[in-house]
């Protein structure tokens, strides 16, 4: 979000970025400039964020708007913590402030409609869905990931005016570079290296890897390579041992190189989300694969606004994540044809800097800033 920010402050806006803690979260704190994030909790990251965090935030939130915003200004609120969007209401009302809902993921929506979590669950996310509603028929409009986003928020809230900019990723931090070294180090060597990274929680399941691994068993060339954290990772972590597949490799992180050589040491990126999720967000990791020329392989719908870009760059396959076969064979192929490969890598690369770059996408935000 700070990447955002920030490039609506090199288009000559005054930014303020209003979190919980301080600046430091960010990772990016060198390129924020005095006075440019605002914390209002205790100014550090202590790890832990909890409700009543949440509750503090957004009263002090609203406090500050209500202290600091003026006729003209725009106030854009994320999703969460839940009810943020409230914290503007007033100030939209009384001082002509504009705002803007930013919906980066619908996670009542996608509690309700993975069934994660119990009654108690259940009960929670329809109230927070029903404070999400009232949040976006009261914003001037509200801003989403894709269509599949924009097709789920207008079917829960008919009155909500809803305006799609795409994710993004930005050139300027994740680009091709040469990753032989680490191909040496690991002793991937000429293998298909097949990989995942990041977080992996209940929307993206693994069991497909899993399964294809399973059949690729006797097949040395391709690898499944997987850098990250959460409990899909995990599950999957710990089956491959159970069943001694060693063309599976899950880790952290690839200790003494850097992130951005790890990635562009891979042959193909996965991206997965449940088909059930498909419409509560839209994963960046397609973004990233077409950021360093490689191929993406996307697992889930067909209909989401990842698997459509995928298919629209010909940057990749789209395949349903219980569909093994289908699986393999875009393996084989990928395997069996490096130059077809490497022009999907392009193809990917060329749409990214043309469509997803963060430089198009602050100046799709500057346009929806003037004109709404």
């Amino acid at each position: 979000m700070l990447e955002l920010a920030l490039a609506i402050q090199r288009a000559g806006q005054d930014v303020k970025i209003i979190s919980w803690t301080g600046p430091g979260q960010f990772g990016m704190l060198d390129l924020a400039g005095p006075g440019t994030v605002v914390p209002l909790g205790p100014g550090s990251d202590s790890g832990r964020y909890t409700s009543m965090d949440r509750a503090t935030f957004l009263v002090k939130a609203a406090l500050y708007l209500w202290n600091n915003a003026q006729r003209g200004d725009s106030v854009v609120t994320l999703e969460d913590p839940t009810a943020l969007g409230l914290a503007a209401v007033p100030v939209r009302w009384r001082r002509k402030v504009k705002h803007y809902t930013y919906l980066m993921d619908l996670q009542s929506i996608q509690y309700l409609s993975l069934h994660h979590g119990g009654l108690r669950s259940a009960v929670i996310n329809r109230i927070r869905r029903e404070l999400d509603r009232f949040t976006w028929r009261s914003s001037d409009a509200v801003v989403v990931l894709g269509e599949c986003m924009k097709t789920i928020v207008q079917s829960v809230e008919s009155c909500a005016r809803v305006e799609v900019i795409p994710i993004w990723q930005d050139s300027s931090r994740i680009h091709p570079v040469e990753a032989g070294g680490i191909r040496q180090a690991l002793g991937t060597g000429d293998k298909l290296v097949v990989m995942y990274h990041g977080h992996a929680t209940y929307r993206q399941p693994m069991n497909l890897i899993l399964a294809a691994a399973e059949e690729l068993r006797a097949d040395s060339g391709i690898t499944f390579s997987v850098v990250g954290n959460g409990p899909s990772v995990d599950w999957l972590k710990q089956s491959a041992a159970e069943r001694k597949l060693t063309n599976i490799d899950v880790q952290a992180s690839v200790d003494k190189f850097d992130f951005l050589t790890v990635l562009s040491s891979a042959d193909v990126h996965l991206a997965i989300l449940d088909e059930r999720a498909t419409g509560t967000c839209v994963p960046s990791k397609t973004y990233t694969a077409m950021a360093v020329g490689k191929p993406c392989l996307y697992l889930g719908a067909e209909y989401g606004q990842a698997a459509m870009d995928v298919t629209a760059a010909r940057s990749g396959y789209v395949v349903a994540t219980d569909d093994l076969r289908g699986f393999v064979a875009c393996l084989h192929e990928l395997s069996n044809n490096e130059a077809d490969r490497l022009q999907m890598g392009q193809r990917g690369l060329e749409y990214f800097t043309r469509e997803r770059d963060l430089a198009v996408i602050g100046e799709k935000w500057m346009d929806l800033l003037v004109s709404v």
